[in-house]
């Protein structure tokens, strides 16, 4: 029992915490991996919602400058106070945007559902080619009256999966 103890805490000890789970990447990192992802037409609004009151929506496009595919471009957006202390921080998929109509009538559950659709996304967040756009739109529901600005920045890529690889062409 002694050895079958030991056996079970020495596996555990080697595999299981040896194998723990990456770090985070630094942000030279980041700046690197992203560094020809370029943002075109950013802009930031207020919607009256008709069910959650005052929604803040940031949207935009990022465009691929990279030489080859990637994928899976994702977002981080900011709201500030007068004193540059960040309210709120999202992250967000980029690749679906909702409507004006439905900025006013979905609900909060509704258009987050609708940001995070993976057909949505991976329709529009695949395989985009040198030059190529992916729409993003970042929403903060009911902030604070003392927003004074805000901020997005690109903070995630994947490359594309070469044609013929893993799943066939496209």
């Amino acid at each position: 029992l002694a050895l079958l103890c030991a056996g079970a805490g020495g596996y555990w000890r080697y595999y299981l915490r040896g194998a723990a789970a990456p770090q985070p990447p630094t942000e030279q990192e980041i700046a690197k991996k992203v560094e020809l992802l370029t943002m075109r037409n950013v802009r930031q609004y207020y919607v009256d919602n008709e069910k959650v009151g005052k929604v803040f929506v940031i949207e935009g496009k990022v465009v691929n400058e990279f030489p080859q595919p990637k994928e899976l471009i994702a977002v981080e957006a900011a709201i500030y106070d007068k004193d540059k202390k960040p309210l709120s921080v999202k992250r967000q998929l980029g690749g679906a945007q909702l409507s004006l109509f439905q900025l006013q009538v979905l609900s909060e559950k509704e258009m987050e559902a609708f940001l995070n659709n993976k057909v949505e996304i991976l329709t529009n967040n695949s395989n985009v080619p040198h030059g190529g756009e992916v729409p993003f739109m970042v929403l903060f529901y009911a902030p604070p009256a003392d927003v004074a600005e805000f901020g997005v920045r690109i903070v995630d890529v994947q490359d594309a999966p070469a044609p013929g690889a893993a799943g066939g062409e496209k």
